[in-house]
């Protein structure tokens, strides 16, 4: 039935071109209007809804989080303004919460992966980084040997290269995880300033079904 809200609609129409997360149903349709859709009575009437508000929640990027519908049946009075200013008042607190509950979802994932990835590696050298190459977790042995391939200066053509050389292997396997729950891997000879370097990359596919990557 999510499909059919004709009051969604409205709210994706608001929230895109006037920067508003918060739509009374009254607001964008007539009531007697919105009570003759097929939604409305094959949907809410049984279950006593006849006033709706919309709340969308993103996050500090402006991405949304979650759409959060709440409701009042027809005896009782419609939302007011004052409903309204009520909602926006928590809406930043709301999004915190949520973002924070994405954070420590995610922590969790990584710690598995890297568990997942030290289990394989059995006990050789581990570097583990995001989809931007900032470092996540290294070992003591992998630390010395991805020096040369990661940490590099402005003059150290050789470096640059390498780490084109890993992000172009890392965007290939993010393609080829998508929507995958298994980790890829795959191994090729990388020219750094500190040698010839054999590297060994696991890829944990974003379990988001993008193309995006979390964890080598």
């Amino acid at each position: 039935y999510q499909l059919m809200d004709p009051i969604v609609k409205h709210y994706l129409n608001h929230s895109r071109h006037e920067n508003r997360h918060v739509i009374l149903s009254n607001e964008v349709m007539r009531q007697r209007d919105f009570i003759e859709t097929e939604f409305y009575n094959e949907f809410l009437a049984p279950i006593s809804i006849y006033h709706v508000m919309l709340v969308g929640i993103t996050d500090e990027c402006g991405a949304p989080l979650a759409l959060l519908g709440l409701h009042r049946p027809k005896a009782a009075p419609a939302f007011s303004r004052r409903d309204v200013s009520l909602v926006e008042t928590v809406l930043p607190h709301l999004s915190a919460t949520l973002q924070l509950m994405r954070t420590q979802r995610r922590l969790v994932e990584r710690e598995r992966v890297i568990g997942q990835l030290l289990d394989d590696s059995n006990d050789e050298g581990l570097a583990v980084f995001d989809g931007e190459l900032n470092l996540i977790y290294t070992t003591p042995v992998a630390g010395a040997v991805f020096q040369g391939a990661i940490e590099f200066g402005p003059a150290a053509n050789k470096d640059r290269a390498a780490r084109a050389t890993i992000l172009r292997q890392c965007k290939r396997l993010g393609k080829a995880c998508r929507g995958e729950a298994s980790i890829r891997r795959t191994s090729f000879e990388l020219e750094t300033s500190q040698g010839t370097r054999e590297i060994l990359i696991d890829l944990a596919p974003n379990r988001e079904g993008t193309d995006d990557y979390r964890y080598l």
